[in-house]
């Protein structure tokens, strides 16, 4: 029942062998270092010395290359809920982060990687668990960021529903899902017209004469004198 969702990479024999589909299934994905650290679960105290004393799931697991006191120096209570093995984060922020210190939280989390990318969300009801991210859990995003160094790119974008902003050039564009498709909000205000200036030159002209003699309106009848 799961065969469908591997790539099928070698028969030998009886026996067939798979693997995972986009980045997991590459190289790249073994290329990880073990960070020496485990969670720590009260739980496991009478079954295991390493996790007595432990207060509550008291976590150490490094993410991205950092430690979840580190992330919280740059945005208090931010947590790492997944990292893709293609440099991407799903990250949990509070709504009331310091939307100014969002940029550098993604950069630090993303250290020198040429590639990467970081979804954050305020809102954990709505956020993805896990990769794929798919295109209608996107517009609930609160903040994104995207590096490409191949591409000469680098941009953080805001959900300024969430975190307004006033370049209104840093704020997502507004897609909302409508019967399962996303559909990118225009807004009916029409662009301003731009303002037409008239030169100084003709400000400062002598207006032409008007005419203000009276004129009759009556019209008179053909043959009368």
């Amino acid at each position: 029942y799961w065969s469908s969702s591997l790539d099928k990479v070698h028969v030998e024999g009886a026996h067939i062998f798979y693997r995972w589909k986009g980045g997991w299934g590459t190289p790249r994905a073994f290329r990880g270092s073990y960070g020496k650290l485990e969670p720590g679960a009260a739980g496991l105290g009478g079954l295991s010395a390493a996790h007595q004393g432990v207060a509550g799931a008291v976590s150490g697991l490094v993410l991205g290359g950092l430690e979840p006191g580190v992330m919280s120096g740059i945005v208090p209570n931010a947590s790492v809920i997944a990292e893709g093995a293609d440099g991407q984060f799903i990250v949990r922020i509070e709504r009331g982060a310091d939307a100014a210190m969002l940029p550098a939280l993604a950069q630090k989390l993303c250290g020198a990687r040429d590639y990467c990318k970081l979804h954050a969300w305020t809102n954990a009801a709505v956020m993805p668990k896990g990769f794929p991210v798919s295109e209608a859990q996107q517009p609930s995003a609160a903040f994104t960021y995207l590096r490409n160094r191949a591409g000469g790119f680098e941009k953080p974008l805001w959900n300024c529903g969430t975190f307004p902003r006033a370049d209104r050039k840093q704020c997502m564009r507004q897609r909302v899902v409508i019967e399962g498709k996303v559909e990118e909000l225009i807004s009916d205000t029409p662009d301003p017209e731009p303002e037409v200036l008239t030169p100084l030159a003709e400000k400062s002209a002598d207006p032409a004469p008007v005419d203000r003699t009276p004129h009759s309106t009556a019209r008179r009848r053909p043959g009368s004198n």
